[in-house]
């Protein structure tokens, strides 16, 4: 059912709906009429009319109207009350005056709303719940009748239609409306509402129409104004504001007026316009409405993207902080009065937030330049761009932004001039480039450092030390001191006297060359230098380790075969390179100091003859080793058979014969190069073969000088000084024993009984 007793109202009508409610709930009363009276009745049960006004029993039995004067006496009781709801009340009837000063029927139609919503929620017969909620009796029964064809209504929309009217919110006021009952309602403020609603609904876009159609023909003027009366009728609607600017954008000839300045900065885009009238024609204070448009060049047809609210402000300035880095934008001022546009809109220029790089620094130094900057943070790449000191030519290069830092390498001496630029990627996907900033810096001429070196040995323990001459500054050959490291070829030396370890002379093709007479035993360390105007720059180090050769070596054969070597060891060196060949079979090994002082050297060598090779090792580090091989011949061992011949049995007194024959090795020069030891014949008493020859008695000794011709030896042994029974054995003894292998006869020759 959409209609109802004009005695009802359908929406509540007054401003600000919820806070009535927060003021009520505050008291703990459902309706206005519980909360106007003093302070001594209102914890009174209620009782009042609410048919023909709202009115309140007083005094004799009389009533009293809840006009202006009724509130104003209110409110001085409440003065002076000590009761603590006082500043609740107080606000409440500050509420109730503007409401009256709105509508004289503003508290009666509140209360009608109120109490009719209470009784319905409450359930049960309707017009004991109206006297429950302080109707008087006469009223309660003709309103519980109203209430029965009163409809059910959207409480929300109800009550916050009056709002979204009175501040001309139309689109939201035709939303509301169409949640609520139709004309006619039986509520004759709801019905006059949605009359005037649509009436002004049309002369919105009315007037957006002939503002659009007049700014098509120039009428700039005309356009401005439907936009700013269609901004009157409807204070939400965005589109008076939006067509302000697009008027502003197609007026080909701007009025001269306020003007608009844009500046990109570090922190964003700083505005600052033409301030207009403080006040509007209706009084309120004016403040400004800024935008930020799009301005990319768009294809035609595209739809330009929707202007970014930066937020209305009161004075002719503001920073837009947020504005995208490396777009390109445009910015619109329309200066606006509560809450709507009151003048035509202001164009800035087309800027592009793009800051260049700061803090630019640069740090000459040997055919180079550091560079360092401090680049916005959405920057992408840095642009770098070196001009030549003596022309036009120029180099340039990008990179990344978040560097902060480059060396410019190959720089030649002189004055250069570098320019930096930052890049952002636009909305489009372009690279935008910042203003450059720029500085120059000077480039000395640096010493050129020598790019290599070639040592030889030389006569007499020198070493030829050859380099190509620096085109730039004067080289040289000096000591370098034990115990400081050799700087790295390029690295800047003080620039300090140093002594030359030996002098240079040119030899021709650019090169130069010195002999350098190194220290014996020692480990000698140059660098070469060279130095112009102050400065000093080092080259490659020359490290000769000029260990000598092996002192006192000699070889000795051992009783099983072996060689033992035995030599001064050739310090500094730490090892020495032992090489040996026998047989045209090699072998080497190399020998550390430490185990050879500990432990000798002895070669796993047959009894063939053997080259041996001594070479002292020089440091790894060394540039140049100065080692003199030691060379010594082993010949092949001798070998010396002996037999014992004894004369038949008849001829026991007859000496015994003891032959020996040595097996000389091949000697080229046929002379023997190992000595001979001697041959002792021992008995050792008894039936124990000896193992040494101080176990026996020697019975006879041939010397080696006499075994040593090669040739057999013959030698007698009276068998009467052998005393029986006894074991025979030779020897070989001497310094030389171990130079020749025993051939012994059969063991059992050599038993005497």
């Amino acid at each position: 059912m959409h209609g109802a007793p004009a005695l009802l109202p359908v929406i509540p009508a007054v401003r600000d709906f919820p806070g009535w409610q927060g003021g009520l709930a505050s008291l703990g009363v459902a309706h206005p009429a519980r909360a106007l009276l003093p302070p001594g009745r209102i914890d009174a049960p209620p009782e009042f009319r609410v048919l023909d006004g709202l009115w309140f029993p007083v005094r004799g039995h009389r009533w009293r109207r809840a006009d202006d004067g009724y509130l104003a006496e209110l409110a001085a009781e409440w003065r002076q009350s000590a009761d603590p709801r006082a500043a609740a009340v107080l606000a409440l009837l500050r509420r109730a005056a503007q409401a009256l000063e709105l509508d004289p029927m503003a508290l009666r139609r509140l209360t009608l709303y109120q109490v009719s919503e209470r009784a319905a929620a409450e359930g049960g017969p309707a017009e004991e719940a109206l006297r429950r909620l302080g109707v008087h009796p006469a009223e309660a029964a003709e309103l519980a009748a109203a209430t029965a064809y009163r409809p059910r209504v959207d409480r929300a929309a109800a009550e916050g239609l009056w709002d979204a009217w009175a501040e001309r919110r139309l689109d939201e006021t035709g939303a509301l409306l169409a949640r609520l009952p139709g004309a006619p309602s039986g509520d004759q403020v709801l019905d006059a509402v949605r009359h005037h609603h649509r009436s002004e609904l049309a002369g919105r876009d009315a007037l957006l129409r002939e503002a659009a159609a007049s700014a098509r023909r120039g009428e700039r003027v005309t356009a401005v104004r439907c936009c700013l009366r269609a901004a009157r009728l409807d204070r939400a609607d965005r589109r008076p504001l939006l067509e302000l600017v697009r008027i502003a954008e197609h007026d080909r000839e701007p009025p001269r007026g306020p003007r608009l300045r844009a500046e990109p900065s570090g922190a964003g885009v700083e505005l600052a316009w033409t301030p207009v009238s403080r006040r509007s024609p209706g009084g309120e204070p004016v403040g400004y409405q800024v935008l930020r448009l799009d301005a990319t060049d768009r294809p035609p047809g595209a739809r330009p993207a929707e202007p970014v609210p930066l937020g209305p402000v009161d004075r002719p300035e503001l920073r837009d902080s947020t504005v995208p880095f490396g777009h390109r934008v445009r910015y619109a001022v329309v200066p606006v009065a509560a809450g709507r546009p009151v003048g035509g809109a202001v164009l800035g220029p087309p800027v592009v937030l793009a800051p260049p790089p700061a803090d630019l620094r640069l740090v000459p130094g040997r055919n180079a330049v550091a560079l360092s900057w401090t680049a916005p943070a959405p920057a992408e790449e840095v642009r770098v761009v070196r001009t030549a000191p003596d022309g036009p030519a120029r180099a340039e290069w990008t990179q990344p932004a978040a560097a902060g830092a480059l060396v410019d390498r190959g720089v030649d001496a002189g004055v250069h001039r570098y320019a930096l630029a930052a890049g952002y990627r636009a909305a489009d996907g372009a690279r935008v480039w910042s203003a450059e900033v720029a500085a120059a810096t000077v480039v000395e001429q640096y010493p050129e450092q020598v790019a290599r070196v070639r040592l030889a040995p030389g006569p007499d323990g020198t070493v030829a030390v050859e380099w190509p001459a620096p085109a730039h500054g004067r080289s040289a050959l000096v000591a370098w001191p034990d115990g400081v490291p050799l700087p790295p070829p390029g690295e800047e030396l003080p620039d300090a006297a140093r002594p030359e370890a030996a002098a240079a002379e040119p030899v021709g093709g650019g090169l130069l060359r010195a002999e350098l007479a190194v220290v014996p035993r020692a480990l000698n360390r140059c660098l070469l230098v060279t130095a112009l105007g102050g400065r000093a720059v080092a080259g490659p180090g020359v490290v000769v380790d000029a260990v000598g050769g092996v002192e006192r070596a000699t070889a000795e054969r051992t009783p099983d075969g072996r060689v033992r070597l035995a030599f001064a060891w050739p310090d500094p060196a730490v090892q020495t390179e032992v090489r040996w060949s026998q047989g045209g079979e090699q072998d080497h090994r190399l020998v550390a100091r430490s185990s050879y002082l500990r432990e000798g050297l002895v070669l796993p060598v047959d009894r063939r003859p053997c080259t041996v090779v001594l070479t002292p090792v020089g440091r790894a580090s060394a540039d140049l080793v100065l080692s003199t091989p030691v060379e010594l011949a082993v010949p092949a061992r001798l070998r010396i058979a002996w037999r014992l011949e004894r004369p038949p049995r008849l001829g026991r007194r007859r000496p015994w014969q003891l032959r020996l024959r040595t097996e000389l090795p091949a000697a080229p020069d046929g002379e023997l190069h190992w000595p001979c030891p001697d041959f002792s014949l021992v008995a050792a008493a008894g039936a124990v073969r000896p193992l040494r020859p101080e176990q026996g008695e020697e019975l006879l000794r041939v010397p080696g000088a006499e075994l040593a011709d090669g040739l057999p030896h013959l030698a007698e042994l009276d068998p009467h000084r052998i005393a029986r029974p006894a074991v025979l054995r030779g020897f070989l003894v001497g310094p030389h024993a171990g130079a020749a292998e025993l051939q012994d006869p059969d063991p059992d020759s050599l038993v005497v009984r």
